[in-house]
């Protein structure tokens, strides 16, 4: 059981200030949840197979999954209903749905797609500096970022920044790992930086980038420091994303480390691990 959770498990789940969207069992339906009481409003149609949930624009965006086809479904939360649908024309990339300012991004097959949230019009595609390739326990190479304007697709070997709205190519940089094991690439953006890991050797722990790239430019903004004493040896880093807030990196080394971006009350929970997959 432990090895065989879905890899998108983590991604099924969101919440709202009055509802909650979650997938009631590995191959259910999408349940909306009314998050003061637990009660049960309604299932998504055609919801069945979902692999990933995103909320943006009042609209709820499905990943679905069936044996012989993938589709991307925009939802209307209050009725349950499809408001338009997408089928990948090679195969949607596991955990990388993203949307921001009205744009909808995923990876199908060796492309990035872009569409519209009102309706699913295709803005623009754009091939990736990398073939696909998945990484053990099928997680796939690749993590896509959406925030103010910018797209940001991270591959093991290249990330590369796009705007969002035109796809044209705002700069590249060197590509990044997952901090947990096995994972794909993450980054993060925090007050205008671009927050991503590396491995500085094969097999070693993988560290946030030493210079933290400026959304827009890719420029170095500031430097990063890990303390040596933040990260205690274990065999394998856990196997669980890496989380972060405005002012803290939440990475998964032994447990969840606090690493301060904007001070140093740096700080370790080692009681406080999720989950293994």
């Amino acid at each position: 059981l432990r090895i065989h959770l879905p890899v998108t498990l983590a991604r099924r789940l969101v919440a709202t200030e009055s509802r909650v969207f979650v997938t009631l069992g590995y191959h259910a339906p999408v349940s909306v949840i009314d998050a003061s009481t637990g009660t049960v409003l309604r299932t998504c149609a055609r919801s069945t197979g979902t692999q990933e949930i995103l909320f943006a624009g009042g609209r709820l965006l499905l990943v679905a999954r069936t044996s012989d086809r993938q589709d991307l479904l925009c939802s209307d939360p209050d009725s349950g209903e499809v408001l338009w649908e997408r089928r990948a024309t090679g195969a949607y990339a596991d955990s990388t749905l993203a949307a921001s300012g009205g744009s909808v991004f995923v990876c199908d097959g060796d492309e990035v797609v872009c569409l519209g949230l009102k309706d699913g019009t295709e803005a623009w595609r754009a091939p990736l500096a990398a073939r696909l390739r998945s990484k053990h326990w099928l997680y796939p190479d690749i993590s896509l970022v959406a925030n103010d304007g910018v797209l940001l697709v991270l591959q093991q070997k290249t990330l590369e920044a796009r705007a969002a709205e035109t796809g044209d190519l705002l700069w590249s940089a060197p590509g990044g790992d997952g901090y947990g094991f096995r994972l794909p690439p993450e980054a993060y953006v925090i007050d205008g930086s671009v927050f991503y890991f590396h491995r500085p050797k094969p097999k070693m722990e993988p560290w946030p980038n030493r210079d933290a790239l400026d959304l827009r430019t890719g420029k170095p903004t500031r430097q990063v420091t890990v303390p040596a004493n933040l990260i205690e040896p274990m065999g394998h880093t856990r196997c669980y994303h890496s989380r972060a807030t405005e002012r803290y990196l939440l990475l998964g080394s032994r447990a969840v480390e606090f690493l301060d971006l904007k001070g140093d009350n740096h700080m370790r929970g080692i009681w406080l691990r999720p989950a293994c997959r």
